[in-house]
């Protein structure tokens, strides 16, 4: 995830609105925290708020309002309130008698013009209680302390009840019966009402996933502001006097009936509280359709019923950045299978690739190992209509989607020793470079949550496997090529969300328009795509290094792996003048590199994403710990300060890229010494390796007179220095302690990552001074884990209306593509 105090990524260009990604892996805007999202502390007051974003209520419970003297006391009461303490009862009360009235006037007794009861977002009255005095319950992201001073809350079954304090205000009522928030203020903090609520709503947004819009509201002694968020983000009403009860009935009826268009639940997603614990920890139910084909052979894709799967048990394992795109992963633990993996998206209309048609692109003709497939890729319905949210000032809209994936791993950090790590980067370099030579596709955000290890994945039974990818890292050392069938890649690449086809079609020119957009995660994004331009620079452009020759032992096994062929047209002449195939630019002074780079057309190239990898390793080796390893003050300084020059890059406006200056390049300015000292002394050979790779990874090869003839020849330059490694390394693989991370370096684990994504509940992961080791079933799922939720998550067992295995969902070799 993000560095501590990330700034917000730069704003897109049309049509780009995810050009910008951000560390949280499932591809979500990068804000260090709800306290500094401009969509929380700026939110839009909308003149028209009440006629767009609410119904106003029916005459006959309005009159009922107007004429109850009760409420016309209560809101006297309220203006006469100089202390925030004394507002709570009142509110409290004057809330729920509204909503009382609406519900048993307008909501309980209502009839469609055909004489049957009216299908309402809502169907149970809301009541409204105060909460002040305790954050929320068992909320999944981190402990970011939701407090609002009064919640609104279906009414319980007379059996049932919150927990009640003796002051008299309710305690850890859980998260996920939260219908609406409300914050109150004095008049002289008036200031600070609107901005709380808004974080409140931010939060909501984030960890209900069973929630796609959301009403809250901030009152003062003598005004209220109504406020909505949703995927198109976050507005409010302007100050409105209590006098105005038409447009506070209007809030209270939109919570059981909103406009259309706002859509306040996905029905699809339910919560499940544990059997035995009322109000305790939810899992979720998520109900997927995918069209079926009555007849295989049939020319109509929609032919035949939908197919119904439910997934009971669901864990939620990451919740991205609220407004726009809004990722949200699910991992369902399934006895008896390998956990399956539920993504769900918000998507935007201007974005040209999606996902799940680009997976289906790369498995279509032979599913490729190594690469995370889909058995469903849906547009998410609730009610029978897809959940669709539009912008009226932009006429952007947002679908929320669904994609189920079949295949998961484990977080890099939870490797059990170096070897592990640098096969997994060997292999991931691989598929890449494989998957863009031959389906077309670049993925464009390689990063330590999108490059898996210790992959697991559901039986292709009588499936057909793709004929391209070359052999992997465990078939290189092993000199054995294995079945199809049973090839096991050691690295999964997962979050195909910014990936971009290449020439595919006749129009090459819209599609290298898409390349020239910038996309990737700061901490790992190639230094030429931050800027849209390569990077020319007096000590490492014109540095070049040669493609790297093998040893005899290596060398023997590339070429019993990929024959002579493949190894001979990479390598440069050891007496020529050539470096990965190309010559040096023909200038070297640095305003004359510049000149040169303006020039030069920036386009996403395959060596950008192969750079990412470098950094990835680079990441994580620099922090595991190998067994019984121990930090020194020295080696604990010089890893604190690379690491915080590591985790400080930060993506630019697009507009204020003049004069970047890249931290990372910090960490090879003081030399191959200095490189070095901050890895452990069992790690100084990776550190050599490491370094080795950098000087590889530095140079700027689209400023060179002749470039490079092969664009993946960086993966090779790589691949081969990790080879060379591995064979020298074969007996002194670094045993690692898995998800133990070096102390220094966890100081400043991804805070800000509270807010902006995080994976399950917060524990850290685990340093030398917390090092409680979690297991690797703790950490399958996509991304990062956090250790597995205490609670009673009920595991999901075969059921009649579970899916089957992968094969039996596949009509022939096709995935479900993007118009499921």
């Amino acid at each position: 995830m993000s560095s501590s105090e990330q700034p917000r990524t730069p704003s897109p260009a049309p049509g780009q609105e995810e050009a910008a990604v951000n560390a949280d892996g499932a591809s979500a805007i990068v804000l260090s925290s709800a306290a500094t999202d401009p969509n929380v502390v700026s939110t839009k007051s909308e003149s028209n708020f009440f006629e767009e974003h609410l119904r106003p209520c029916p005459a006959p419970a309005l009159r009922k309002v107007q004429k109850k003297g009760l409420i016309s006391k209560l809101i006297a009461d309220l203006g006469k309130t100089s202390e925030e303490a004394p507002m709570y009862r009142i509110l409290q009360s004057l809330l729920s008698e509204i909503s009382n009235i609406v519900f048993t006037t307008a909501i309980s007794s209502s009839k469609s013009k055909k004489g049957q009861p009216r299908k309402f977002q809502n169907a149970q009255e809301i009541q409204f209680i105060d909460h002040h005095s305790c954050p929320l319950a068992h909320f999944p992201v981190g402990n970011p302390k939701v407090k609002p001073d009064l919640v609104g809350v279906f009414k319980l079954p007379v059996t049932q009840h919150f927990s009640l304090h003796t002051d008299g205000t309710y305690r850890e009522v859980p998260y996920h019966r939260v219908e609406t928030i409300i914050e109150a203020k004095t008049e002289h903090d008036r200031a600070k009402a609107r901005p709380q609520a808004a974080s409140y709503i931010y939060h909501m947004l984030q960890g209900h996933p069973d929630r796609p819009a959301y009403y809250g509201l901030s009152v003062t002694p003598k005004y209220f502001q109504v406020l909505y968020g949703s995927p198109t983000g976050l507005v409010s009403s302007e100050l409105t006097p209590w006098t105005e009860v038409g447009k506070l009935c209007a809030y209270i009826y939109s919570l059981y009936d909103p406009p259309a268009g706002h859509i306040l639940h996905d029905r699809t997603v339910t919560w499940q509280e544990p059997r035995a614990t009322l109000f305790g920890r939810p899992s979720w139910t998520i109900t997927t359709t995918r069209p079926s084909r009555a007849d295989p052979s049939s020319d109509d894709p929609e032919s035949g019923e939908d197919d119904v799967y439910v997934y009971r048990g669901a864990e939620l394992i990451f919740l991205g950045y609220p407004f726009g795109r809004r990722t949200t992963i699910f991992r369902v633990r399934r006895e008896g299978y390998p956990p399956v993996i539920i993504k769900e998206y918000f998507l935007g209309s201007g974005r040209r690739f999606e996902e799940s048609d680009l997976l289906a692109q790369i498995h279509a003709r032979g599913f490729v190992p190594g690469v995370v497939r889909a058995v469903t890729a849906e547009t998410v319905q609730s009610d029978g209509d897809a959940i669709v949210f539009r912008n009226a000032s932009t006429s952007e809209t947002r679908t929320k989607r669904r994609i189920v994936m079949v295949d998961a791993g484990v977080d890099l950090e939870y490797a059990k020793s170096v070897n592990d790590l640098l096969k997994v980067a060997y292999d991931a370099l691989e598929i890449h470079r494989a998957v863009a030579r031959h389906r077309r596709v670049l993925h464009r955000d390689m990063s330590l949550f999108n490059i898996l290890m210790y992959p697991t994945s559901c039986e292709c039974d009588e499936g057909e496997w793709c004929d391209f990818l070359p052999p992997l890292i465990d078939e290189v050392l092993t000199g054995e090529r294995l079945p199809d069938d049973k090839r096991k890649p050691s690295a999964l690449v997962i979050d195909f969300d910014h990936s971009a086809e290449l020439d595919v079609t006749e129009n090459t020119v819209e599609v290298f328009e898409e390349l020239q957009f910038r996309t990737g995660t700061p901490m790992y994004i190639a230094r030429a795509v931050v800027v849209l331009a390569e990077l020319p620079s007096s000590a490492f452009a014109v540095e070049f290094e040669k493609m790297p020759a093998l040893s005899a032992k290596a060398r023997a096994l590339y070429i019993k792996a990929h024959g002579e062929e493949r190894y001979t047209q990479y390598c440069d002449d050891p007496n020529g003048n050539t470096y990965h195939g190309g010559t040096r630019p023909h200038v070297s002074a640095v305003d004359a590199l510049i000149e040169l780079a303006n020039k030069t057309v920036f386009y996403h190239r395959w060596r950008y994403d192969a750079e990412s990898v470098f950094w990835t390793l680079y990441s994580v080796l620099l922090r595991v710990l190998p067994l019984n390893a121990v930090d020194t003050a020295k080696t604990a300084s010089r890893l604190k300060k690379n690491w915080t020059d590591f985790k400080s890059h930060t993506i630019p406006d697009v507009d204020d890229t003049e004069g970047y200056n890249d931290n990372r390049m910090r960490l090879f300015t003081g030399g191959k010494l200095v490189f070095k000292s901050a890895f452990l002394p069992k790690m100084q050979d990776v550190a050599d390796l490491l370094y080795e790779m950098g000087k590889h990874v530095l140079p700027s090869y689209a400023l060179m007179s002749k470039p490079p003839p092969h664009e993946d020849h960086l993966h090779e330059a790589l691949q081969r220095l990790i080879l060379e490694y591995l064979v020298t390394h074969e007996d002194d693989p670094i045993p690692l302690t898995p998800g133990v991370l070096r102390a220094a370096a966890a100081e400043a684990v991804e805070k800000d990552g509270l807010e902006v994504g995080t994976y399950g509940d917060q524990s850290k992961t685990p340093t030398q001074g917390n090092a409680k080791k979690r297991t690797r079933d703790e950490a399958l799922g996509p991304q990062r884990q956090s250790s597995r939720k205490s609670g009673g998550t009920e595991l999901t067992r075969p059921r009649e209306n579970d899916p089957p295995t992968l094969r039996g969902r596949l009509p022939g070799n096709a995935l479900g593509g993007g118009n499921a």
